[in-house]
């Protein structure tokens, strides 16, 4: 059996992270995981401070540039997810 090819990517339009990769896409059968989609820009700083709305627009903006963009995917092989 060969090796799975595994890429982990940080947009360099998302902030920084610690520890972890913003996406993960596994080559077999390809697959690809977003992790830590915060309300943050891509200098790390807080978007939205005490305003849930504009919070949410930044995680949604920031799971799209790491999906769509780095994926990159479409949005019909889109599995939904919870948050």
């Amino acid at each position: 059996m060969s090796p799975t090819a595994i890429s982990r990517l940080n947009p360099d339009s998302l902030h920084p992270t610690a520890g972890y990769h913003h996406i993960t896409v596994v080559e077999a059968g390809r697959t690809a995981h977003l992790a830590g989609q915060c309300p943050l820009d891509s200098a790390g700083t807080l978007v939205g401070r005490g305003d849930l709305v504009a919070q949410i627009d930044q995680v949604v903006a920031n799971a799209l540039v790491a999906w769509l963009l780095s994926a990159p995917a479409q949005s019909k092989s889109c599995a939904p997810s919870s948050m």
